[in-house]
């Protein structure tokens, strides 16, 4: 199931070109960016899916494509409002696919993927002028792998500039992805990376600054159960 805004419609044509070569059956969602009231979109996108399964489609694979948004001239909330429209998208089609994507996990590959287009370094190009609000998408994704362990999850951003074609087989290639291990990954002409962390050794001794002391609060969100235990 292929699921985007009504932005990049080429990179979606020949996403599902190449997922029908390979014999499998793709059912395309796309949601108008007008649609800005929360529950709308909830109820939208619920209605939607529960046509899809009342029709006998099983929706094994769910895709989701995020538009690429750059603001002009410092505005920097130019996009704001309809962004944050469409992030919202994949966390109520989450909301609705939880359980029979779980069921179906204990069996069989299941997957649940986000795409952006940032800058395909994850937001961190420094292009100056690229909306950040899709890398939210990252968040939800790791937060349901945590959560969902049946379910294959990655997010992944994607450079604006590649064409359809490269976009469609950076997609496929995260899709079948066989390695568990990462969540999230970045997508450019000079290849595919991930972050990672770098050790810095210290000596015996050796005093350390921090900003935290025993005075320091911290929030966690949560029921403190699934991701928030983890």
């Amino acid at each position: 199931m292929i699921v985007h805004a009504d932005t990049d419609q080429a990179t979606v044509n020949a996403l599902q070109q190449e997922l029908s070569s390979q014999g499998f059956p793709v059912v395309h969602l796309t949601i108008a960016s007008l649609i800005q009231d929360p529950q709308a979109i909830d109820e939208t996108i619920g209605a939607k899916l529960a046509e899809i399964q009342a029709a006998g489609q099983v929706i094994k694979s769910f895709i989701y494509l995020h538009p690429q948004f750059e603001f002009q001239m410092g505005r920097f909330a130019e996009h704001f409002s309809v962004e944050k429209t469409n992030v919202q998208i994949p966390f109520f089609a989450a909301k609705h696919l939880q359980a029979k994507l779980n069921e179906l996990g204990l069996n069989e590959r299941i997957n649940f993927v986000c795409f952006t287009q940032l800058d395909g370094q994850m937001g961190w190009g420094r292009r100056g002028n690229t909306s950040i609000i899709g890398r939210g998408l990252s968040g939800l994704v790791k937060s349901l792998n945590l959560e969902w362990s049946p379910v294959f999850c990655r997010y992944a951003d994607l450079e604006p500039e590649l064409s359809p074609e490269q976009k469609a087989q950076a997609i496929l290639g995260e899709l079948w992805d066989a390695n568990c291990r990462i969540t999230e990954v970045a997508v450019s002409a000079n290849g595919r990376t991930t972050l990672g962390t770098r050790l810095t050794e210290t000596t015996e001794g050796q005093a350390i600054s921090t900003g935290v002391t025993k005075d320091s609060g911290f929030l966690v969100s949560g029921g403190a159960k699934g991701v928030t235990a983890a």
